[in-house]
């Protein structure tokens, strides 16, 4: 969450397992996030989430409410949140796309042009994958 393309970008805490005993409530989550350096998100949600073995909601002890309203909640802050603060990051977030399409293009044409580099070293096994091993030198016939 420290990476320079999150700074400012809202971001939902889903907290699991809200339904047992000694679990941290959502204060105690935001501001162990927050004090581990995460402090210049755009926004912090935390929800309780909870699901049975069957995968339906359990009721939240603490509350007494639907853990799925909690998720609910959540999600439509997090979206509610992002429609408002879209001006601010939809550029910064097509620059952080743009820049990383350009740093994997990078990337691929290096790895091209050390298989044709190995290809004319005649570095590749049987396999067809590169051994590591030095070219073979050919050897005069006597």
């Amino acid at each position: 969450m420290c990476h320079d393309n999150m700074k400012g970008k809202p971001v939902l805490i889903l907290a699991n397992k809200q339904d047992l005993p000694g679990a941290l409530d959502k204060a105690a989550i935001s501001s162990a996030f927050k004090e581990d350096g995460n402090d210049g998100v755009g926004w912090l949600g935390v929800e309780g989430v909870s699901l049975n073995v069957s995968g339906e909601p359990s009721q939240n002890e603490k509350g007494g409410g639907s853990q799925l309203a909690d998720l609910e909640r959540g999600m439509t802050n997090l979206l509610v949140t992002l429609l408002e603060q879209l001006p601010q990051i939809g550029p910064r977030v097509d620059r952080d796309v743009a820049a990383q399409t350009l740093r994997l293009n990078a990337e691929k044409e290096q790895r091209q042009a050390r298989i044709e580099e190995w290809k004319r070293a005649g570095q590749f096994g049987e396999s067809g994958k590169h051994d590591n091993k030095p070219a073979k030198e050919e050897t005069a016939s006597p």
